[in-house]
């Protein structure tokens, strides 16, 4: 997952001893992310940076796991979309030195992530991470293909709307390990269509989008309280299992009762601490996961629209297409073309 964090070109620097040691050329532009990724067939370190000019060799490499689909830059931000395939398990470590959202748009491979080796979470598709500079992510990958979205930021940019990146409390950082966000999702899979199909005003365009993405990020951080609370809350368990069972449900419209009754809540309880934890209700986070998951399958298949209407719990076609068009401005058939 985060070989394709970012809009990035990875430079490898050395296959690693027992101890590495890595030595920065002053002249060089410092690196936007540092990561160490190992398997049984090797152990690397690599420096990451946003992409450079047309005109610089580094622009051209491309990471023997890494396939860049599209991407687009501006004076404030970068957006990758990746593919990523692990022919065998993986771990990586990165460390980020800008902020990065990262959705993943699909996925054929298992994903656990977390801080300072607790890899507790389990990433799915429509998953968003908040990168933060300074914290490691730890991942472990299994074998299979992801695919995902990114945009980075500079980081004076960022802390000019954010505030400063150093006051984030622990609450703060294991929330953005999984932002519920309708909001960002839509945002990103938006700034994937530029990237993808770049037009006259795409730079003008995905430049709105990131401010807009920033200043919800600066809302959905200020949302989250760091007062003690006595009212139970969702834990990472709680969304991991609601994450699986909206996977799980081919062809059924999973409902606020049934996600209730798996996480062992009354349908009252758990609709209140949902909106309270992810600024969103249940039904707008299904119906935010369930788009995301048609242009995955839109981007990925072949399969006709019907039958991604029924997979995804659709009544009709109609009402897919219906749906689709509403969430996103054009048609299923269209964003397939």
């Amino acid at each position: 997952m985060f070989q394709s964090l970012v809009g990035i070109q990875l430079k490898k620097i050395t296959q690693i001893q027992p101890q590495i040691k890595m030595t920065m050329d002053k002249n060089k532009k410092a690196p936007d992310f540092l990561a160490h990724w190992r398997n049984k067939s090797v152990h690397l370190s690599e420096e990451i940076r946003c992409i450079e000019p047309d005109d610089d060799p580094r622009s051209r490499h491309q990471n023997n796991l890494r396939n860049r689909t599209a991407a687009l830059q501006t004076s404030v931000l970068h957006i990758e979309v990746s593919e990523v395939v692990f022919s065998e398990p993986t771990t990586i470590h990165v460390t980020p030195f800008r902020v990065g959202f990262t959705l993943l748009v699909s996925a054929t491979a298992s994903v656990e992530y977390g801080y300072d080796g607790d890899l507790s979470r389990s990433s799915g598709t429509g998953n968003i991470l908040l990168m933060l500079p300074g914290k490691e992510i730890n991942a472990s990958h299994s074998t299979g293909k992801l695919r995902t979205i990114t945009c980075s930021f500079d980081q004076d940019y960022t802390e000019h709307i954010l505030g400063p990146l150093n006051t984030i409390s622990q609450a703060r950082l294991l929330d953005a390990l999984d932002v519920k966000s309708p909001l960002l999702s839509a945002i990103l899979l938006r700034m994937m269509n530029e990237a993808m199909y770049p037009g006259n005003k795409s730079t003008e365009l995905v430049n709105a989008l990131g401010h807009a993405m920033l200043v919800e990020c600066s809302h959905w951080l200020s949302s989250v309280s760091d007062k003690p609370t006595t009212e139970k809350q969702l834990t990472a368990q709680d969304f991991s299992l609601i994450d699986r069972y909206m996977s799980d449900a081919s062809g059924n419209s999973v409902t606020a009762l049934e996600l209730a009754t798996a996480c062992g809540y009354s349908e009252r309880h758990f609709t209140k601490i949902f909106k309270k934890q992810t600024g969103c209700t249940v039904s707008e986070y299904v119906r935010a996961v369930r788009i995301t998951k048609a242009k995955a399958l839109l981007l990925e298949t072949d399969l006709p629209l019907k039958e991604i209407a029924f997979r995804l719990g659709f009544s009709t076609p109609a009402n897919f297409s219906n749906s689709f068009r509403t969430a996103t401005g054009i048609t299923p058939a269209k964003f397939r073309k």
